[in-house]
């Protein structure tokens, strides 16, 4: 009986009883293909996703992290630089606004990362209005919050929290 093919990459199945002896030479070559075919997709730059300071999804998709600062009386989140902004509050109040939101339509997600969050009394000026309720923020430790807006930063929603995570 001779021996079947698979259907897409046409590799050899060896027959059950009827390829004794045989079956060590078939099955490497299988695994000489498999092995070059996914080292193919693999290497495809098509498929990889990116490693820094990319974007995606017609640019509303970022991964990129700007760096932490202390905040003296007011933050300005740069939003066409980077989605994950961290600072500082150093016990006094602090404004936090917006600047180069994406367009009205695309998702947007931004992730903060506040040090002292609640040692000073923060403003959200220019942010727009939140859907959902903000945390109180940590006196002292490091609080993490996720917000997404739809509408170029004129509302946010409140995805999530996690306070004092270090």
């Amino acid at each position: 009986m001779a021996d079947a093919l698979t259907a897409n990459y046409s590799w050899t199945k060896p027959t059950v009883g009827s390829d004794v002896d045989s079956w060590g030479g078939l099955v490497n070559t299988n695994f000489d293909g498999i092995d070059t075919t996914v080292k193919a997709v693999s290497d495809s730059d098509a498929l990889k996703f990116p490693t820094s300071g990319a974007t995606a999804l017609g640019g509303s998709l970022k991964e990129v992290y700007a760096a932490d600062t202390v905040a003296t009386g007011a933050v300005t989140l740069d939003l066409g630089a980077a989605n994950y902004h961290g600072f500082t509050v150093p016990g006094s109040a602090v404004a936090v606004s917006k600047s180069n939101a994406p367009a009205s339509g695309k998702a947007f997600g931004l992730f903060l990362k506040l040090v002292n969050g609640g040692s000073g009394a923060i403003t959200w000026t220019g942010l727009g209005t939140f859907h959902g309720t903000l945390p109180t923020f940590t006196l002292s430790g490091t609080d993490l919050l996720m917000l997404l807006t739809i509408d170029g930063g004129s509302s946010w929603y409140v995805l999530g929290s996690k306070l004092n995570v270090g």
